[in-house]
Order: structure tokens, then sequence, then C-alpha cells
């Protein structure tokens, strides 16, 4: 368990200062894939939670999150030590992470949603103790791997397990299904390729905000401006009235102060905006309780991949990067000491496949 959460180098200090036990990093590696190979079945064989304990709404999204690889060393090191400008080729390689889980309603106007995001901070806010809280998550995280001259793509991988998920949990089809996720276009394609149920399509609303911000700074220096702004487009789009807003900024992009420049990048946001508006009914998702941002999904990305996985220095093979996906699922999904005693079953299992026989061996006593 520590190695889930703490680097190996650290664990092995750890280790030796509490139980003069010097175990190498390399071993604690060997120890992380092995018991990775038992995840897998360890979640597919999972039990689903019981149905009166699930939220009223089962809510499903994926997100992106890169993961630093190292790669095996093709030519001389002196060729690492060149100088190059802007992002490293190849020095990430993507996981798609997905979670699941059920919720109640919660019913909210816009105008408390507005509130919510412009609050001073430190401001408690009066409905919070009724904000009702994520039943049963359950995240797993998924590399693109090749497997001889066969690559399992992540994205299929990652969707098809969230769309099996939600036929186990729901499999009278009785509850409403909602996908909560950013506006990145392959996730939304990879929605509509992997989910076999009727599903409501919600963009994050934090993903339409910054576009928002966009737009203030192209227009004001102020920040007061600028806020209030913002705070008059969040309240239309909350309303529902996303095709006033994208028909203002494409009016705004006119005006001839606006340099080509500005132009194109108001043009990009009219496009963001338009290509997502039917997922930004938010009128209609607050009256009939719906979440509206995916803070569970992204702070997953944030904790299972980050936190763990993109420290100073740290590089990893896809093998070893996988292997610690598979733990860390297990371990933020609240199963690890189930996870544990159903590895050791296995591994006595495939260790001493006679020993329920033996058992039951009647020996005599020799005279």
């Amino acid at each position: 368990m520590l190695t889930v959460e703490t680097p190996y180098k650290k664990v092995s200090e750890e280790l030796e200062k509490i139980f003069s036990l010097k175990i190498p990093v390399g071993s604690l590696e060997k120890i992380n894939r092995d018991m990775s190979d038992s995840a897998a079945p360890y979640r597919q064989e999972k039990p689903i939670p019981p149905k009166e304990e699930e939220g009223k709404f089962l809510v499903r999204g994926g997100d992106g999150k890169g993961v630093p690889v190292r790669h095996s060393q093709d030519q001389a090191r002196i060729y690492e030590h060149q100088h190059k400008t802007g992002p490293k080729p190849d020095r990430k390689r993507m996981s798609i992470v997905g979670a699941t889980y059920s919720v109640d309603e919660y019913i909210r106007t816009p105008e408390q949603i507005v509130d919510s995001l412009f609050r001073e901070p430190g401001v408690q806010r009066e409905s919070d103790h009724d904000r009702p809280h994520p039943q049963h998550k359950q995240v797993f995280a998924q590399l693109t791997q090749q497997h001889g001259e066969i690559e399992v793509k992540a994205t299929g991988v990652v969707f098809e397990w969230m769309n099996s998920q939600i036929a186990q949990r729901d499999p009278d089809n009785s509850k409403k299904h909602i996908v909560l996720m950013d506006g990145q276009p392959s996730l939304w394609e990879a929605a509509k390729k992997y989910f076999s149920d009727d599903y409501i399509e919600i963009l994050d609303l934090l993903h339409a905000t910054p576009r928002l911000w966009e737009v203030a700074n192209m227009m004001y220096h102020n920040d007061n401006e600028k806020l209030e702004f913002i705070r008059q487009r969040v309240l239309r789009i909350l309303r529902g009235q996303v095709n006033i807003v994208i028909r203002e900024f494409r009016n705004i992009a006119t005006w001839e102060q606006f340099s080509a420049a500005k132009r194109k990048d108001l043009t990009t946001i009219c496009g963001y905006l338009e290509k997502n508006k039917h997922r930004m009914q938010y009128d209609q998702y607050l009256a009939a309780g719906y979440p509206i941002a995916s803070g569970v999904i992204e702070g997953d990305c944030r904790h299972f991949v980050k936190d763990r996985m993109e420290r100073a220095g740290m590089r990893w093979t896809i093998d070893g990067a996988q292997s610690m996906l598979n733990l860390r699922s297990t371990y933020l999904n609240g199963d690890w000491e189930n996870f544990l005693q159903y590895r050791i079953h296995r591994e006595e299992s495939r260790l001493y496949p006679y020993a329920q026989i033996v058992e039951h061996v009647v020996c005599p006593i020799s005279a």
C-alpha cells in the first residue's frame, strides 16, 4: 500500500529505517507489477453496489492526463543535451481516466450557481450541508499499450469499462444516466461509440467559463469590469441563453478596433460554444437536479495520476505505469483490504492447486 502513495525510493528508505530491512527499489517495482496482475480479475469479479445505496442518477465521464514516460535508449546520451525549444515530443503518454458514480438530485437556480462562483473565499454557503455526495464512486485508468502487433487503445478500454459499470449497476434502466465531461471532441466521439444506453450529455460548466474570461480579457483592462462582464454571461448561459451569448460574441468580432488575431480567437470561441450548445441546457439541468461540473472526475485525474506519477524527476515505463494505475485505482476505490484477500486466495490456488484434495486424504498410520 505504501508504494501506491509514496515514491519507491522513499518507501525503501522508510522500511530500512523502521524494520532494518533493505528492499531495493527494483524489488519494490517488481512486487508492484506482480500485484497488479490480480487487479483486472478483481475488478471484473467485484460485486456491484447494493441498489438501495445508489443515488437517483448514474454519472460517468472520462478525461485525459499525461504520464511522463521513459523511452528505450536508441541513440547516444549526448543527443539529449541538445538545446531544444518548445514542448519535448513524446515526453508524456496520455492516460485515460474514467469515473462512474451515483448521486441524488440537487435542484438549484442559475442565481445560486453564479453566487457560488463569485463569492469571496472563506464565505460559507448556506446550502453546503444539503449537497448530496457521490455514492460508490469507481475509477479506472488505462494507457494505450502494444501487445505484439496489436495496439490496445486506452480510450476504448476505459469507455467500455464505464459502459459495463452502468449496465451492471442499472440493469433495468430505471435511472437517469448522465455523461459529464469537458469539450474534447475525442471523448464525446468515444461516448457515442462505446456507450450502449440512453444518456444525457452535459458539458462541464467550468470548461465554458474560461472562454468567457478570454473574451473579457480582450475587451477590458479593469478587473471589476471583467468580472461583471463574466457574471452576466455566465448567468445568461445558466438560463439557457447560449445562442444569445454566441450572437453577442460574433457581433463583437466585427468591431473595427479588434485585431485580426482577436477576431480569429473570438471565432474559435463561438465555434466551441456552438458545437457544445446542445450540452449546455443548464436551465433544464439545474431544474432537474443534475450535476453540471465534473469536479469529481477532474479531481480523480489530479489525485489519481499527477499526485503519484508526476513528481519531480519521475519517468515511467509503460508497463510500470500501468501497474501503478491498476493498483492506485484499487486503492482509491476503497478496495485495498478486500483486494489483498482476493490476491492471497488467488495465489494460493495457483501455487497449491491440489491443497484441498490433500487436506481430505486420510493417511494410514504406519505400524
